[in-house]
């Protein structure tokens, strides 16, 4: 069987604001799964890169994107742990550290709660690898007015719905969840733990051998959503709500991490190819191919060569770190295979890569 899965490219396209009424069950958290953006994450501690979402302390929350070409803060490797989204190609990051240190993330909901109305809430969680600690709480807060707090501490509120213990799960994404009965004028959610004390984080047994003293979790797929007084069940979710996380078929390492028109993997390669490595060994039965691709600046000739070279650079990356030759196939497509125009610098960058693709067998 031949799994491949291309690398997704998100545009974001500007339209006028229309009224339109909101139907039962319809969700109304803008950029729920946090896919629109105004530019690719470019390093740690996001600014005012994602639309709808910000952060409202001073703690640095991060956006995370498979579209960026910094290793850090790319998906499924970065420097956090490796993980996919949970829909989509982009999640949010935020940490939990001793003595009370803790981040948020925040939006404006499309629609105020009605009062007296039951909502349906959710999002999913996951933490990431190298977290050597998780925390006893998460969850959301919906409240009238924006929280704005001017230092990096916890805020002190009850959130509407949180986790009933500490997630540990890597591996898997972890939905919270529950039902709330509005008062009225809710407009503002915000995510994170909303506890502080010596006892709010608990020591864990890490994944990775480089740890971080945090309890760090990844967000995606954000739901607040109208329960009608007819059916008080949960109503049927959105298709891209409720999807399950995508088993790893394919991986994509950015031309950022060659030298440009060179094949010699950088420091930062070594990383991202670390990280891969440990998908790989997971699965026995396994054949890798390992295509290399470039931009269209310069000859046919070259870039087809360029792009052998940087395939066959990480194909003997993997043979060194002990998959069998056997295993590998690699191969070079120069610039035929685009994911973006190459007519802007941006567009350049995303089709200047390598993609890894399993064959399973």
């Amino acid at each position: 069987m031949v799994i491949n899965i291309l690398y997704g490219i998100l545009m974001v396209i500007s339209i006028d604001l229309i009224w339109c009424p909101i139907l039962a069950g319809q969700n109304l958290v803008p950029n729920n799964s946090f896919e629109e953006f105004r530019r690719c994450p470019i390093r740690i501690s996001m600014k005012d890169e994602l639309i709808a979402w910000k952060a409202p302390t001073k703690g640095t929350t991060d956006y995370l994107n498979m579209c960026a070409t910094n290793p850090a803060v790319s998906i499924p490797a970065n420097q956090f742990g490796f993980s996919y989204a949970h829909s989509g190609n982009g999640y949010i990051g935020i940490s939990n550290k001793i003595p009370g240190y803790r981040e948020y993330i925040q939006c404006r909901l499309n629609l105020s709660l009605k009062a007296d109305s039951t909502y349906y809430i959710e999002f999913w969680v996951t933490l990431a690898e190298r977290s050597s600690r998780c925390i006893n709480e998460l969850g959301i807060s919906l409240t009238k007015n924006r929280i704005i707090k001017y230092d990096h501490r916890t805020i002190d509120i009850s959130p509407q719905v949180r986790s009933s213990d500490c997630i540990t799960d890597t591996a898997n994404w972890v939905r919270i969840s529950g039902t709330y009965l509005a008062q009225g004028g809710e407009r503002w959610i915000t995510i994170g733990c909303f506890t502080s004390g010596k006892n709010a984080l608990m020591k864990i047994k890490p994944r990775r051998q480089y740890t971080m003293p945090t309890a760090y979790y990844f967000i995606d797929d954000v739901y607040v959503g109208l329960i009608e007084p007819e059916d008080r069940s949960v109503p049927p979710l959105p298709q891209d709500t409720v999807a399950t996380a995508a088993q790893p078929r394919s991986f994509i390492l950015p031309g950022v991490l060659f030298a440009t028109g060179k094949s010699e993997l950088s420091t930062a390669a070594h990383q991202a190819l670390d990280a891969i490595l440990g998908e790989m060994r997971k699965c026995s039965a396994c054949r890798f191919e390992i295509i290399g691709h470039t931009d269209d600046q310069g000859s046919e000739e070259l870039n087809q060569a360029l792009s052998q070279a940087r395939a066959s650079e990480v194909g003997a990356y993997f043979k060194d770190n002990g998959i069998a030759a056997p295993r590998i196939d690699t191969s070079g497509r120069g610039a035929d295979k685009p994911l973006a125009a190459n007519s802007t610098e941006q567009g350049r960058a995303q089709n200047r890569r390598v993609e890894i693709m399993i064959r399973e067998e």
